[in-house]
């Protein structure tokens, strides 16, 4: 009877996490219920999340076997469609402790990391520096597809190299690189 009354208040779903029906639910705001267990116990309750990491955790015990699970996973897999090769669960607002059903979606692996790069979860590190110059990407000016459209441009005579460096705002011998492709080859990527 509490655990209605607690649903009802606040509004939220409440599902049995699978494999562990009877026994645990989610909610959609994150929450985690345990069921009543043995004969001593009248009423199930809320379980305390684990937050020493870097997103709430919750141990889930059947047959004696304890298992952790992030609890975003578990709201996600009970609220959320989960398109085709979607295996990553993405905080939409950016914040890792908001678990509501409606903040989560599925992505791709890709999607995720873009999501951090663009919301500035993920930010430059010395490393990604470091690699960028291991690549040759260091100090360049113009994307791979800018490169392509100067060759273009070149190549159809309609500019020469001091007009496509003064229309590119650099220097000719960055543009005589590229043209040249001594620079921004796929080979050099």
């Amino acid at each position: 009877m509490a655990l209605e009354k607690t649903v009802a208040a606040d509004k939220i779903e409440l599902r049995d996490i699978r494999s562990y029906e009877g026994l645990y639910a989610i909610a959609s705001n994150g929450q985690v219920w345990s069921y009543p267990k043995g004969t001593n116990s009248k009423n199930g309750n809320w379980m305390t999340l684990d937050m020493s990491r870097n997103y709430p955790m919750v141990a889930l015990t059947k047959n004696g076997k304890q298992t952790r699970y992030a609890v975003h996973r578990l709201v996600a897999q009970e609220f959320c469609d989960k398109p085709e090769g979607c295996d990553q669960v993405n905080h939409i607002n950016g914040i890792k402790t908001d678990n509501n059903a409606s903040n989560l979606e599925w992505v791709t692996g890709s999607e995720n990391r873009k999501h951090a790069w663009l919301t500035g979860l993920q930010k430059t590190s010395e490393a990604h520096k470091q690699s960028a110059r291991n690549a040759g990407y260091g100090r360049r000016l113009f994307s791979m597809e800018q490169a392509e459209k100067i060759r273009q441009i070149y190549a159809s005579g309609s500019l020469n190299q001091y007009q496509l460096a003064d229309q590119y705002n650099t220097s000719q011998a960055v543009i005589n690189g590229i043209v040249s492709n001594k620079t921004y080859t796929k080979e050099a990527a």
